[in-house]
């Protein structure tokens, strides 16, 4: 697995979780407070492999557990599974631009940019890296 990572099972990027944390992921760190965001979610990475969310272990010292609620402070680490689905480069190129024109509010400049070099890219880390 080669991190960013980038939601692909969210139908639009402006309902229910879509966060910009919970659509491009550049770790398996999550905080405590979000865990659940990420349940089941699929993820396609810079290689074009999609992987399953399985949960979310919490390691670490237990009096970090007593303060969990803070955010930031209690991270845990995604649990992935991966899948066999496959999902042609041209086909993810489509789906980002629907949902990125559609829903996240972004600067109009750089929005142009990211919508020039997603249909440029020829690699799925040119569509996944959105830094």
């Amino acid at each position: 697995m080669e991190f960013p990572l980038m939601n692909v099972s969210f139908e639009n990027w402006h309902e229910g979780y879509t966060e910009f944390s919970t659509v491009f992921i550049k770790d398996d760190k999550v905080n405590f407070r979000n865990r659940n965001k990420f349940q089941d979610q699929k993820y396609i990475d810079c290689n074009g492999d999609v992987y399953k969310v399985l949960s979310v272990m919490f390691l670490g010292d237990s009096w970090k557990k007593l303060l969990k609620f803070i955010p930031g402070f209690y991270k845990g680490n995604l649990v992935f599974d991966k899948t066999k689905e496959i999902i042609l480069i041209e086909d993810l190129k489509k789906d980002v631009l629907i949902k990125f024109k559609d829903a996240l509010s972004v600067d109009e400049s750089y929005k142009n940019l990211y919508i020039t070099r997603v249909e440029n890219a020829k690699s799925f880390k040119q569509v996944v890296d959105f830094h």
